[in-house]
């Protein structure tokens, strides 16, 4: 019934139309509560139209599927001319919008057309700017502060520490300032440098624009300090000032050095002068020499040039050096002239050195030079020492051989049983060896025979004092009918570590032969007149003749000594030993005692 509204729901069961009267304006569906719900619809095809709904009055309509746009493999490719595609949400795939022939604007693809964004509202100075970050591509923000302003005469400024590049072509004139607070002005000293085009002529008034070569500062010079060029190339500079050439002279061009200047200096250090495409000369010419102590250049006659012969450099004017450098190219022959009495190579500087010489054989002569006159002589190999297994072995009879550097192998210096003497230098460089291994007391010493100056050896204990002197220092032993030893208890001194002194015995270690001194002294302190025998024992034998008789009477002190030499064995043990030769004792005097042993061997 009109007005009445109609619910549907359930299952339909047969096909089913809703159709809108002609008197009904409007056909309107629940919009809350529940929603309408249709299911069990077939399958469509592209020629179908789409259901939509309009969204200002609510009302159903259709569209040609084909006003819709289709998802590619890479998001949205496309839609129909003249519909606008809404983006929105998260991107779930790669995604690439590409700008279609007919559209104009909205482009997102990195080729072609860029980025074109219509119907912007107007903004303010206080508004960001969308920049692209040029790693990633990302779309930024900045203040817009950070720009450089346009004033009436071009770029007046920038937020400070940033770079302001200049390029394309200016429209107008333009100053660039540099600002009191800065102090430099910087263009770039790599990839693309300051170009400056369409500038107007100058005038010889004008000044130069030059740049501090410490600094990198922008300064200016007057004109007037540049080189003028005349009818003939450079003609003249500002006094003290340099003049540099470079790359290829167009005209003839002469260089002459002002009167007033004392010197023409070329460049000693970094590029050096470098002349090419010179005509060619004639013998008849002067040479352009350098004065080597003050660098002038000067010129001589070319006849004072060795010439080069058909076997090198044959002959130079008398009394010039000839210089050998290089390499030979040639087999080359050194020929002494006959009115020249000496053929010289430098001693100091540069020596003389020949590479690549072929191999010589036994046979061949030897160069050598007199030491007296550094004359070149010639000599045969077999006047050569030769190389044995074991160093320097023999040599021609009559020669000298010298010995030095560093020997790399075990060398004996044997002497020729037909030769009477093997000498070394007594004047000049003296024999000196190094590197000897330490010896022990028991090598032999090496030492010249004063008389014929030969090499000899000798024992090494012949050139030690060995000597022991010792004494007592303890009480009065008597001298009784049994034999006793007598007291020797302090070394006096001991030199040559050749004794021991042990229990009033001393021990001598090294065999040889020795000169053995001993002391005794005696005291009676009775009235009688009374004797006494001390004699040496050597290993507890008496040693044959070694004997002191003292005979004394009472209350008197008497001393007496003895000296024999004697040979030794290694480990010999001597000692003094006494006796009473009467039937009543005496007493020994310690500060009379004493034995001295030398070794004279």
């Amino acid at each position: 019934v009109s007005g009445d509204s109609i619910l549907l729901g359930g299952t339909l069961n047969r096909a089913t139309t809703i159709t809108q009267a002609a008197a009904k304006d409007s056909l309107t569906f629940a919009t809350s509560g529940n929603k309408l719900k249709i299911t069990g619809l077939s399958s469509g095809s592209t020629t179908d139209s789409i259901a939509v709904i309009d969204p200002t009055t609510g009302q159903l309509k259709r569209i040609s599927s084909s006003r819709l746009a289709t998802i590619g493999a890479n998001g949205v490719s496309n839609g129909v001319s003249g519909d606008s595609i809404l983006l929105g949400g998260t991107l779930n795939r790669a995604t690439t919008i590409t700008q279609a022939a007919a559209k104009d604007s909205l482009t997102f693809a990195t080729g072609g057309n860029k980025l074109k964004i219509t119907g912007l509202a107007s903004g303010s100075t206080t508004d960001s700017i969308v920049v692209t970050d040029p790693t990633t591509g990302q779309l930024k923000r900045i203040s817009s502060s950070r720009l450089a302003t346009i004033g009436a005469n071009g770029v007046s400024n920038g937020v400070s520490g940033d770079s302001i590049l200049l390029g394309g072509t200016l429209n107008r004139a333009t100053t660039i300032t540099q600002a009191a607070a800065k102090d430099s002005l910087t263009f770039a000293t790599g990839g693309n440098k300051l170009k400056i085009t369409g500038l107007a002529s100058g005038s010889t008034t004008d000044s130069i624009v030059v740049t501090d070569p410490t600094t990198g500062q922008i300064k200016r010079i007057s004109s007037s300090r540049l080189a003028t060029i005349g009818a003939n190339g450079v003609s003249n500079g500002v006094s003290g000032d340099s003049i540099l050439f470079g790359g290829t002279l167009n005209r003839a061009t002469t260089i002459t050095q002002a009167a007033a200047k004392d010197s023409l200096t070329f460049a000693t250090g970094g590029n050096k002068l470098k002349i090419t495409g010179l005509v060619s000369g004639s013998t008849t010419d002067s040479i352009a020499v350098i004065d080597p102590t003050t660098g002038q250049l000067k010129r001589i006659s070319s006849s004072r040039l060795a010439t080069i012969g058909a076997n090198g450099v044959s002959n130079g004017v008398s009394g010039d050096s000839i210089l050998l450098g290089g390499t030979l190219n040639r087999a080359t022959t050194i020929t002494q002239a006959a009115a020249k009495d000496s053929l010289t190579f430098a001693t100091s500087g540069n020596k003389l050195k020949i590479t690549g010489l072929v191999s010589g054989s036994t046979t061949d002569s030897i160069a050598v030079i007199d030491p007296s006159t550094g004359q070149l002589k010639r000599i045969s190999s077999s006047r050569l020492a030769t190389i044995g297994a074991n160093g320097v072995s023999n040599g021609v009879s009559g020669d000298s051989i010298l010995l030095g550097g560093t020997l790399n192998r075990a060398t004996t210096i044997t002497q020729v049983a037909a030769k009477d003497s093997l000498t070394f230098a007594t004047g000049g460089n003296k024999l000196k060896i190094t590197g000897l291994t330490s010896g022990s007391t028991t090598d032999s010493i090496v030492v010249i025979d004063p008389t014929t100056g030969q090499l000899k050896r000798i024992s090494s204990s012949r050139l030690e004092t060995k000597v022991i002197d010792v004494f007592s220092t303890g009480g009065v032993q008597a001298i009784t009918a049994a034999v006793a030893t007598l007291d020797l208890t302090t070394v006096r001194i001991n030199l040559g570590t050749a004794y021991t002194l042990a229990a009033n015995q001393i021990t001598v270690l090294q065999a040889g032969t020795y000169r053995i001194t001993y002391n005794v002294g005696v005291n009676i302190g009775s009235l009688n007149e009374l004797s006494s025998r001390f004699w040496l024992e050597n290993n507890a034998t008496e040693i044959t003749n070694s004997n002191i008789i003292i005979h004394a009477y009472g209350g008197s002190t008497t001393c007496s000594s003895r000296s024999i030499i004697i040979q030794f064995s290694a480990n010999d043990v001597i000692r003094i030993r006494m006796q009473r030769v009467n039937t009543i004792n005496m007493n020994t005097v310690p500060s009379c005692t004493g034995l001295n042993i030398e070794k004279l061997d």
